[in-house]
C-alpha cells in the first residue's frame, strides 16, 4: 500500500456575490480547527464550500459563489493545484457515485524530477533560505504576494515558458533555465504560456531573519565565552544577559528559547527507558480512544441528529486534549486527568 504525504503550501478562497463583487476568506473560516483535512477531500471540499455558502448568506452576501485554490505537494513532488480554481464548489452538483470533475491530475509525468530537486534544496540550503517548486497546467497562473522581508526572491524556470505579470503595464517572459528577481511587498501572477506543464521554482531570502540568526549567533558567542567553571561566575551569567537585555530584548528571547530548546532535547535524551516507555504508550491510547469518539459522536449525530453548539464546542475541544504532542511532555496532572477518564 502506498502511503502518501501532503505538503501545503498555498489555499486562496474567493467568493463572489450575484452583482460580481468579489471578496476573500481565510482558510479554514468558521471552523473550529486549524487542521486542512478538508483541503485533500474533494467531498469535504464541496460540504465546506456550502457551509461557507450559508455563513455568507447569513451575513448579508447575495447568492455567493465559492472558488477555491489549493495547491500541494505529494511525496516528495512539485507543488501544483488540485482543484479547478474556475469551479462554483459551492453550487456544484456532488454525486457520490460519480467522479469530479473540477480534480485536476497529479503530474505524475515530473515524478523524475524529484532526485534533481533534492539536488537543488542541497545546493540553498541555509537557514535564512527557503526554496519551493511548483508546477503548473497550460494556460492556469499562480498569483503570489512577496513579504517585505523577503528583499532578494526569484523565479527560475526548469521547463516550459511562463510570463510573470507584475502589472498591467510590466510583463516579463521567462523561458527554460532563465531567472528573474521578483520585488517584495506587492503580488505578481505567473502565467503559463508554454503548451506543456511549467516547472519553475522560488528562491526566498529573508533578510530580516538573516539578520537576527547573525546577532544571535554572536551574542550565544559572547554568553558562552563569559560562561567558566567558578560557579561564583556562573551564577553572575544570569545577571549579566539581564543587563544586555536592554541592548536588544528579541535576542535576548531568542537566545532563551535556544537554551530551553536544547534543556528539553538534553532531559529528552536521558530519559529512563520506563519513562519514555510509558509515554509512548500513553500516546498511543490516546490515540485510539480520540478515534473512538470521533466514530462516536459521528454515530450519533447521523441517527439522533447533531446537538447544539455549545456542545460541539465542547466535545472539540475535549476532542483535542487528546491530540498526541510531539516533543511534548505531558504534564503530571492532565496525565492523571486522562488516566481517571480511562
Amino acid at each position: 500500500m502506498m502511503v502518501h504525504s501532503f505538503q501545503n503550501q498555498h489555499i486562496k478562497i474567493t467568493y463572489r456575490d450575484k452583482h460580481g463583487v468579489e471578496g476573500f476568506l481565510k482558510p479554514g473560516a468558521f471552523l473550529n480547527s486549524r487542521r486542512s483535512r478538508w483541503s485533500a477531500h474533494p467531498d469535504m471540499l464541496v460540504q465546506y464550500s456550502r457551509c461557507l455558502k450559508q455563513k455568507l448568506m447569513d451575513l448579508g452576501v447575495e447568492q455567493p459563489s465559492i472558488y477555491i485554490d489549493v495547491w500541494k505537494s505529494m511525496n516528495g513532488r512539485f507543488q501544483q493545484r488540485m482543484y479547478d480554481p474556475n469551479t462554483d464548489l459551492a453550487n456544484y452538483d456532488w454525486s457520490p457515485y460519480q467522479t469530479p470533475n473540477f480534480t485536476l491530475p497529479v503530474l505524475s509525468e515530473l515524478s523524475n524530477w524529484r532526485e534533481k530537486l533534492k539536488e537543488l534544496k542541497k545546493l540553498y540550503r541555509n537557514a535564512s533560505h527557503s526554496i519551493v517548486f511548483v508546477a503548473d497546467f497550460p494556460g492556469m497562473h499562480l498569483e503570489n504576494y512577496v513579504h517585505e522581508d523577503l528583499g532578494n526572491t526569484t523565479i527560475s524556470v526548469l521547463r516550459g515558458q511562463v510570463l510573470v505579470e507584475f502589472n498591467s503595464t510590466h510583463n516579463l517572459t521567462v523561458s527554460t533555465g532563465e531567472s528573474i528577481k521578483v520585488p517584495s511587498g506587492q503580488f505578481h501572477k505567473v502565467h503559463t504560456i508554454s503548451n506543456a506543464t511549467s516547472c519553475y521554482f522560488y528562491v526566498y531570502l529573508n533578510a530580516t531573519e538573516m539578520s537576527l540568526r547573525e546577532k544571535l549567533s554572536s551574542f550565544t558567542t559572547e554568553q558562552t565565552s563569559s560562561k567558566s567553571q567558578d560557579p561564583v561566575l556562573t551564577l553572575m551569567n544570569s545577571e549579566q544577559i539581564s543587563s544586555s537585555e536592554l541592548e536588544d530584548p528579541q535576542i535576548i528571547e531568542l537566545y532563551q528559547q535556544q537554551e530551553a530548546k536544547k534543556v528539553l532535547e538534553h532531559e529528552s535524551k536521558n530519559r529512563p527507558v520506563v519513562e519514555r516507555t510509558f509515554n509512548f504508550l500513553f500516546r498511543k491510547i490516546a490515540t485510539f480512544r480520540r478515534s473512538f469518539l470521533l466514530s462516536y459522536y459521528s454515530c450519533r449525530n447521523l441517527m439522533v441528529g447533531k446537538p447544539d453548539d455549545v456542545q460541539l464546542v465542547d466535545e472539540n475541544e475535549y476532542l483535542d486534549s487528546w491530540l498526541p504532542r510531539r516533543n511534548h511532555r505531558t504534564s503530571k496532572a492532565d496525565q492523571n486527568k486522562m488516566k481517571t477518564e480511562l
